[in-house]
């Protein structure tokens, strides 16, 4: 039932959310807001109106960002401050402002370039980034330009948000290096993950130019890599570049593949299949063949909430796509979420009786999201002054 909230009210107005939060229990409050992914509306309403339990239960959300924890901040509510602390958000600078540490003394620069030369990992370099420092940015970008710095500082160095978008550039060209770690190129994809840069600016500044050409056929097992988006934004920026006939040949033929208007006879048995497949989306081994589908433009995001089912799957673009990066196809799943807000809104209103009734079917429904939306006969919604404890044996 939770999980079902949780998917629920990220579509839920503004005005509802206190009326469905409020008839949680304690334990499930603090579950929905701890564990699941928080809607803004939701967090908005715990930053401006919520107990101190319910910040303490954002601020352990790992899905929370960064300037929600900022906000939480703001109370200096001591349990909520120790909360953003161990949060993998926050930032050394944020650590210093909960808990400053006086008698440890401040690092200069230059001891800071010295220690991140010495470690390769990011985590280690995170922690000598969250002790007292002093950064002058300018004497940075002149070090990493004579020495660069390993990839784990410069990773490190973008994970602190401490430097703004022109020396992340600088700190990206690593032409003056001797040898290549393994994690070489671990800098430019978190300097994308994380929004400090674009494609196009990482495709302009990253050197040397051999690095830059290998960086979307990078293939990992595991840790931090590219997603679909990300690799052909880059791939794209590269191709634009270059501007080399072949490649441009080798794009254009790509984009008619995908073009689907007109559909030929092909196209269409694909999309009849595919979504014949969405009529179980539970179904594990069609994972592969829903996502190449989304990624040719055989389906969308608005397929996958009108034909999926169960419909608590279809609200959860992980069951679809797959355990991928949240950019992965970011235009797919907002059409998504778009569709699925405008279905339930347009059903449901802004009574909180039928939100909460969805909610209660939802976990066991087996039909689609429409099918779910259809009005009900009478009777059949539970009483909302009913705890959920009681109803549902919790």
């Amino acid at each position: 039932m939770i999980s079902a909230l949780a998917r629920l009210i990220r579509h839920t107005p503004t005005a509802v959310v206190p009326a469905l939060l409020d008839r949680l229990e304690t334990q499930q409050r603090e579950e929905l807001l701890a564990g699941h992914p928080t809607a803004p509306a939701v967090a908005e309403y715990v930053l401006d109106s919520g107990s101190t339990g319910d910040r303490v239960a954002l601020a352990r959300n790992k899905q929370t960002e960064r300037g929600v924890l900022l906000r939480l901040l703001e109370h200096r509510e001591y349990e909520v401050d120790r909360a953003v602390y161990a949060h993998r958000r926050t930032t050394g600078v944020m650590r210093r402002a909960i808990a400053p540490a006086a008698h440890v003394p401040e690092r200069g620069t230059g001891e800071l370039i010295s220690l991140l030369r010495c470690h390769q990992r990011v985590r280690h370099a995170l922690r000598i980034l969250d002790a007292p420092h002093r950064l002058d940015l300018g004497l940075l970008v002149a070090e990493h330009r004579r020495e660069p710095l390993p990839p784990g500082a410069v990773e490190a160095l973008i994970l602190s948000d401490e430097c703004p978008r022109e020396v992340v550039l600088a700190l990206l060209d690593t032409r003056g290096t001797r040898s290549y770690s393994r994690w070489w190129y671990r800098p430019a994809v978190r300097a994308v993950r994380t929004g400090a840069i674009t494609p196009a600016e990482l495709v302009r500044h990253h050197a040397p130019v051999d690095r830059t050409l290998l960086l979307p056929a990078v293939e990992v097992r595991g840790g931090l890599r590219w997603n679909d988006a990300e690799r052909a934004a880059v791939q794209r920026e590269i191709d634009r570049v270059l501007s080399l006939p072949d490649m441009g040949r080798r794009g254009a033929a790509r984009t008619r593949g995908r073009d689907l208007a007109p559909m030929g006879g092909r196209a269409h048995r694909l999309r009849d299949a595919v979504l014949a497949d969405l009529a179980h989306i539970e179904g594990w081994p069609q994972r592969a063949r829903r996502k190449q589908a989304l990624v040719a433009g055989l389906i969308t995001g608005d397929d996958v909430i009108l034909h999926g089912a169960p419909a608590l799957r279809a609200l959860d673009e992980s069951w679809w796509l797959g355990h991928l990066e949240r950019f992965d196809l970011p235009g797919v799943v907002t059409a998504a979420h778009a569709r699925a807000t405008a279905l339930t809104r347009a059903a449901l209103g802004e009574d909180a009786d039928a939100w909460w009734a969805a909610a209660q079917r939802l976990p066991e429904f087996t039909g689609t999201l429409p099918e779910l939306l259809l009005p009900e006969s009478p009777g059949t919604r539970c009483p909302p002054a009913v705890p959920m404890r009681q109803q549902w044996g919790a």
